[in-house]
């Protein structure tokens, strides 16, 4: 009796990564080292497709996925399955089941799905459906699937554990951002290689920060920088790629991308999760790696002066108040309002009722009569001594003089 091992080791892997960081470049260009197309002589007379790329429909649609899957393989081999199995008559489940049969049928190696995150344009549960479905081919017809998507997958492929952990079966990828290290470096020294202009540019260390700042360590957006600095260099006819002329392609012709180049940039949680699509996967990782780079000093001094604003305007709240019971008390507009405000600064408190106590007291004190001619003149009197005792003259003739002392006659002739 023979046995049959029906134990599927296919495995399938994922990669996730910022939009424009080369995941579908990266995944083409390995792909590119296989033929697509084995043609397996007597005795199998076979026609093997080692790999088959197709691209997430962008309704996630699985019949759309099916529909591709034929034309490819159509494509590819000159068969008719499109014709075929691709008609109205024939039901999505039929579909499915005529896709996994052809695949087994041509021994296919991988399918690769790209732009997976199109699952969460989905109605109906679609994207439940075809996630059971990749799991389908895996399990039941043995074909790897790799998928391929930006960080926005993350909300398809963590909806289930069996997908999260068949997604992972090679192990996951998830490609952020570049880091200025090694990589980084490596990738512009290469890039640089290609200069158009007539006066060759030497890659400095000011020119590759700037890049960086500029792109964030996002690939395209550091190669379409390259290559607009080159243009407007040879429209302006300096002819060589600066600092600033890279500065000002990207403020002048990366407009669309400049608000999230500018949230990865100051690493705002509030403005990353408005693009999910470069939201890095470890949210608080990315933050504190970040740290340096944010100007929390801005943000501190931010925030004193809301903080600072909000309180004046509870101060002036509580001057109005106390003022105005204060004038109902009968006292005068203008010592009302000195009491309120000292009293404000005195006790440095909130509290009203203490507040409140204090300008009482203040505004009693400030209602009496002053003392400052009293003052004024006792200063006088003294000076008036001590100039005559200077002088060596009687104090008496000089008061009198100055009309601190009055005759008695003076008193009888009024």
């Amino acid at each position: 009796m023979r046995s049959h091992d029906i134990r599927s080791t296919a495995s399938s892997m994922t990669l996730m990564g910022f939009s424009g960081i080369g995941k579908t470049t990266a995944i083409e260009r390995v792909l590119s080292l296989y033929p697509q197309v084995i043609l397996h002589e007597h005795p199998l007379n076979l026609m093997q497709v080692v790999w088959l790329k197709l691209n997430c429909p962008h309704d996630g649609s699985l019949k759309s996925l099916c529909l591709d899957f034929f034309l490819k393989m159509d494509s590819l081999l000159g068969t008719n399955y499109y014709e075929k199995f691709g008609n109205r008559r024939n039901s999505i489940s039929s579909m499915v089941t005529q896709m996994g049969k052809i695949a087994r049928l041509h021994c296919i190696g991988a399918i690769i799905i790209d732009e997976i995150q199109h699952l969460l344009a989905t109605r109906d549960n679609n994207s439940e459906k075809m996630m059971n479905f990749f799991v389908t081919l895996i399990n039941e017809v043995g074909v790897p699937v790799i998928l391929i998507g930006t960080m926005r997958a993350k909300a398809v492929l963590q909806q289930d554990f069996r997908q999260a952990r068949r997604g992972s079966g090679q192990g996951d990828m998830v490609w952020q951002q570049m880091k200025k290290d090694d990589d980084w470096y490596l990738l512009i020294e290469s890039l640089w290689e290609y200069q158009w202009i007539q006066k060759r540019t030497s890659l400095t260390e000011e020119i590759n920060q700037t890049l960086y700042e500029e792109s964030q360590g996002i690939v395209d957006i550091a190669v379409k920088l390259f290559a607009l600095a080159q243009g407007r260099a040879i429209e302006t006819g300096s002819e060589m790629i600066t600092p600033a002329v890279i500065k000002q392609v990207a403020k002048d012709d990366l407009k669309l991308v400049q608000p999230m180049l500018r949230a990865l940039k100051d690493g705002r949680t509030s403005e990353l999760e408005k693009y999910a699509d470069i939201m890095p996967m470890d949210i608080e990782e990315y933050l504190v790696m970040r740290e340096s780079k944010v100007d929390l000093r801005a943000t501190i001094q931010k925030k004193k002066e809301l903080n600072a604003q909000k309180r004046q305007e509870k101060q002036t709240t509580h001057i109005e108040t106390i003022m105005s019971s204060l004038i109902a008390l009968g006292i005068d507009i203008e010592v009302a309002q000195k009491a309120a405000t000292k009293a404000l600064k005195e006790l440095d408190t909130e509290d009203l009722p203490s507040l409140m106590k204090s300008a009482i007291n203040l505004a009693e004190q400030l209602s009496k009569p002053k003392r400052k001619v009293l003052k004024e003149r006792k200063g006088t009197l003294l000076k008036i001594v001590e100039q005559a005792k200077k002088n060596k003259q009687s104090n008496y003739e000089l008061l009198k003089e100055a009309g601190y002392i009055k005759s008695p006659l003076d008193e009888f002739a009024m």
